[in-house]
């Protein structure tokens, strides 16, 4: 392990400070030492343990002229549940999937963490205690595994026909010292035998009236699914931004933006080539961007049913906003316009507005004698932002000074070359600064001088 010494005030090294490791739970010394002139203090060998049972964090405390530093340093647990000491075990399974009669192949592996690397550790055991145990039922299996010069360890296990379902939890352990777990499922299933795809449009949809579609179906086995019957849900949804979300929980919002999921059900055929063609019609303007999202479910040759999905964005323009700070301690940002294609869009014409809130606390009477309480809110616009977009795609914007740590919200609008129109809905805040200590004083101060 390594400790390093620093000063605060210019971060140069501290050479010759007395460093102590001490445990968290009786404070009692683990290890000593000093910095060399680079201001560091190796600790050889894995940091030592505390007294048993002893799950605290452990100490650093450095010495030097008088002043004193404390860190904290993790305790046993950060290593590892239930294990004391640096040595770890590993398990590498095949799969972590299988049906019951089949057999789960492992490798565990025993290593010491160093600077250097992992390597072998001293005195290096000969074999482990292994135990799977279901989790549920708590029906346990036992083994033991050897290990070899390398410090690794193979082993097999047949899952019994009869095998429970569920999480099995792998255990490793050796003379209560060294203790690992990780774990596989069983479950029974049945492989596809076919595979299927939903395709639309590369580009980016901006305001679309409709999208198509291509599905398509083929047998892993080669060939296509042909006249196979299929079902399209379709669900066209909103998504409401962060700004818009924010305000409307905690303070308010226009809720007349947002609407229910609106979903469609659909029954098509596939032709002999195993694709079908189907146009998603009467799709609504939104007006912060929604998602189209289409699950095509099929049924596969092993006779089960399985489903294929994907989902595309419906952008309400060809250009879309963000906020950017510029320099947050003066309130200076950026709204940026994109194309949807992630470059620049210059010269668009973009109105922000900004907009404040005050909450404060009402008190109502209930029947019976009672009294509740709830917090309501105003709102009030504060400043406006308007001008076109420079090279960048930016257009500068600031806050009022006298709105000094205050949490704003920014709605701001631009159209595209077809007349659509992007919105953006942002929170912003001005970080207040208050000062530690006023001082009445027209005298210039300089660090380390007394001030009264």
């Amino acid at each position: 392990s390594l400790v390093w010494v620093s000063r605060l005030d210019d971060a140069l090294p501290v050479a010759d400070a007395q460093v102590r490791l001490s445990d968290g739970c009786q404070g009692g010394r683990l290890w000593q030492g000093r910095t060399d002139v680079n201001g560091l203090a190796r600790i050889d060998g894995p940091l030592p343990w505390g007294p048993e049972k002893c799950y605290g964090p452990r100490l650093i405390s450095v010495r030097k002229d008088g002043d004193l530093s404390i860190v904290r340093v993790g305790g046993p647990w950060w290593y590892g549940r239930n294990q004391r000491g640096p040595t770890r075990f590993h398990t590498i399974f095949d799969r972590s999937l299988y049906q019951p009669g089949e057999t789960v192949s492992m490798k565990h592996v025993l290593r010491i963490p160093t600077s250097d690397g992992f390597k072998l550790p001293p005195g290096l055991p000969t074999g482990a205690d292994l135990t799977i145990e279901h989790r549920g039922s708590g029906e346990r299996y036992r083994q033991t595994v050897d290990l070899g010069a390398d410090g690794i360890a193979v082993n097999e296990w047949d899952l019994p026909p009869e095998a429970r379902l569920g999480w099995y939890r792998v255990e490793l352990e050796k003379d209560d010292m060294l203790r690992h777990h990780t774990g596989f499922r069983v479950e029974r299933f049945r492989t596809g035998t076919m595979r299927a795809a939903i395709s639309g449009p590369a580009d980016a949809l901006a305001n679309p009236k409709s999208v198509p579609l291509v599905l398509s179906a083929r047998h892993l086995a080669g060939g296509p699914a042909a006249h196979l019957p299929v079902v399209l849900l379709i669900e066209v949804s909103g998504d409401e931004p962060y700004g818009e979300r924010f305000w409307r929980d905690q303070y308010w919002a226009d809720d007349s933006a947002f609407r229910e999921p609106d979903v469609r059900r659909e029954h098509l055929t596939l032709n002999g080539d195993g694709e079908a063609r189907f146009e998603v019609r009467n799709l609504p303007s939104f007006t912060y961007g929604g998602r189209l999202r289409v699950v095509m479910t099929y049924p596969d040759a092993n006779g089960q049913f399985r489903t294929e999905s994907k989902s595309f964005l419906l952008w309400p323009a060809a250009v879309r906003l963000e906020v950017r700070w510029r320099d947050r301690s003066a309130g200076r940002f950026r709204i940026l316009a994109r194309y949807l294609d992630g470059s620049p869009a210059a010269g668009i014409a973009v109105d922000a507005d900004l907009y404040s809130y005050a909450r404060h606390e009402v008190e109502a009477r209930l029947p019976g004698g009672f009294r509740a309480r709830r917090w309501d809110s105003t709102s009030r616009l504060e400043a406006e932002c308007a001008g076109r977009t420079d090279s960048a795609g930016g257009l500068s914007c600031e806050i009022p000074p006298h709105l000094h740590g205050e949490r704003f919200l920014v709605r701001a609008t631009a159209s595209d070359e077809e007349g659509n129109l992007a919105r953006l809905a942002d929170v912003v805040s001005k970080p207040s600064v208050k000062p530690f200590v006023e001082i009445d004083s027209e005298e210039a101060i300089s660090p380390g001088s007394p001030v009264t």
